[in-house]
C-alpha cells in the first residue's frame, strides 16, 4: 500500500485536539510543582492554626448532574480513542497506513508492533486525560452531598486562633499560591475583607481574584471564622470548575500549614 510523504492532515489535528485536551491538567501539575517550589524558598511559615471546621456551599445541583453526565460522555469518548488508536497501530504493523505521517518514520518495533511517533504521542495524550477525567469523576461523588467536596462556590472555615494571626496566615498562604494582595479592607477589630488577584499566574487557568472574608465578632470564645471564594475573570458558567478547585487548593494549602 503506497504511503504519502506528507504529513496526514487527520494525524496532525487529532495530536493537536490530544495536546489542548491535555492542557488542563497538566496546568494543574505544573501549578502544585509550583507552589512546592514557593514553599521551599520562601522564609520559614508562621505556626499551623488549627481548623474547628471546615463547610463547602452552596452546590448546584443541576449544573453537578450536568457535569457528571458530561464527564461520562468524555470518558467513553476518550476509550473508544484509544481503542481506534490501537488498532491503528494493529494494522500498520501489517502495512496499513490511515492515520500515520509516513514521513516522520517509525519508532522500529514496539511489543512487535511497528509504531509512528504521532500515534505513540497521540496514544499517551488520551490515556494521560481519560486518567484525569476518571479521577474528577470519582471526586464528584455519586450524590450532591458528596459533590460539595468537588462542586460549590464558597467555602467557609473556623480556626482557633485570634484576628491578626489569621490574616497573617491568610497572606502566607496567598504568597505561595503566586497571587498578588491587591486590597486588605479592615472594617472594624473584628473582621476584614482580603482580596488577591491571580494576575495571569498559572494558579488558575482562566484567571481570577480571592475574596477571604474575616470575622471574629460572632466567635469570640472560639476562633475566626473565613469566607474564601474565587471569583473568575470570565462568566462563571465557563468556569464553575475552576472557581472550586482553586478553593479547594486554597483550603489544602491553608490547612497544611
Amino acid at each position: 500500500m503506497a504511503t504519502s510523504t506528507e504529513p496526514s492532515f487527520t494525524a496532525v489535528v487529532s495530536v493537536i485536539t490530544a495536546f489542548i485536551a491535555a492542557t488542563p491538567p497538566t496546568m494543574t501539575a505544573i501549578t502544585d510543582i509550583a507552589i512546592k517550589l514557593r514553599s521551599l524558598l520562601q522564609d520559614k511559615r508562621s505556626s499551623p492554626l488549627r481548623v474547628l471546621k471546615i463547610v463547602r456551599k452552596p452546590v448546584d445541583v443541576k449544573h453537578w448532574r450536568r457535569v457528571r453526565r458530561n464527564f461520562l460522555i468524555g470518558i467513553f469518548l476518550l476509550m473508544l480513542a484509544i481503542l481506534f488508536i490501537s488498532v491503528n497501530t494493529f494494522l500498520y504493523s501489517f502495512g496499513f497506513n490511515y492515520i500515520t505521517i509516513s514521513g516522520f518514520g517509525s519508532i522500529s518495533t514496539l511489543l512487535g508492533f511497528k509504531v509512528n511517533v504521532l500515534v505513540v504521542a497521540n496514544f499517551c495524550f488520551y490515556c494521560f486525560y481519560l486518567i484525569a477525567f476518571v479521577r474528577a469523576y470519582r471526586r464528584m461523588g455519586s450524590d450532591p452531598d458528596d459533590a460539595r467536596h468537588f462542586l460549590f462556590k464558597k467555602a467557609f472555615l473556623l480556626v482557633e486562633a485570634d484576628f491578626q494571626s489569621t490574616v497573617s496566615h491568610c497572606c502566607e498562604t496567598l504568597k505561595l499560591l503566586g497571587v498578588r494582595v491587591v486590597e486588605l479592607d479592615l472594617e472594624s477589630a473584628t473582621s476584614a475583607t482580603l482580596e488577591a488577584c491571580t494576575n495571569a499566574e498559572l494558579v488558575a487557568a482562566f484567571g481570577g481574584l480571592y475574596r477571604i472574608k474575616l470575622n471574629t465578632k460572632d466567635f469570640k470564645s472560639v476562633g475566626t471564622e473565613l469566607e474564601v471564594e474565587f471569583l473568575p475573570y470570565v462568566p462563571e458558567q465557563v468556569v464553575r470548575l475552576t472557581r472550586s478547585s482553586n478553593v479547594n487548593r486554597f483550603v489544602r494549602i491553608f490547612t497544611n500549614g
